[in-house]
């Protein structure tokens, strides 16, 4: 027994190495040249993100997405309430990745016993899916204020599922779009 926990603990590390070295699969192949200024937008800044010439190596940890927005602004409550009813109406679960509002501060942070060492920390949604969470817009499009919280339904790999999921959100809630937004998918700690 106290061998296998020894083999257990040396693993463990090696395990998660490796998963941080994974990345996302990208089904969309990447184009040359600079990103739309007006569409396209990455987490961190940067310019030609999509140019396969240059020498960065994270270069292949983006993917392009499309983020499905219900509605956006400064009120984190007011958008938590139009969460809920969002859920209720259309039934989209809510997925608050283990964060809360603190007030005090006026920021989205982690859950204080978040286990993977970003606590106290926002990380926002970057993985497809169908989900109601409210996030930082200015991690999805460029030129957005810095508090400005997203009302985001869904992130979806083609631009058609994302028109789709804007159709169904607009009969609630007139202002729903899309973004097109480049992505990272690589470890964030």
């Amino acid at each position: 027994m106290h061998s296998f926990i020894k083999r257990c603990i040396f693993i463990l590390p090696v395990i998660l190495l490796a998963a941080c070295g994974m990345r996302a699969p990208d089904k969309q192949e990447k184009k040359a040249g600079p990103p739309a200024a007006d569409s396209t937008t990455r987490l961190q800044n940067s310019t030609a993100v999509n140019d396969l010439d240059t020498a960065d190596p994270t270069i292949n940890e983006y993917a392009t997405c499309y983020v499905v927005v219900a509605d956006t602004g400064l009120d984190y409550h007011g958008l938590l309430h139009k969460t809920w009813d969002l859920h209720r109406q259309l039934g989209i679960p809510i997925d608050s990745m283990d964060r809360s509002y603190d007030q005090a501060r006026d920021l989205i942070v982690q859950t204080d016993n978040d286990e993977d060492g970003v606590s106290d920390e926002y990380s926002p949604r970057r993985y497809t899916s169908n989900n109601l969470s409210l996030e930082y817009l200015r991690f999805y499009q460029n030129g957005a204020r810095e508090k400005t919280v997203a009302l985001v339904t869904g992130i979806y790999e083609t631009k058609e599922s994302a028109d789709s999921a804007v159709a169904v959100i607009k009969k609630i809630e007139k202002k729903a779009f899309n973004i097109k937004a480049n992505l990272y998918m690589g470890c964030l700690h």
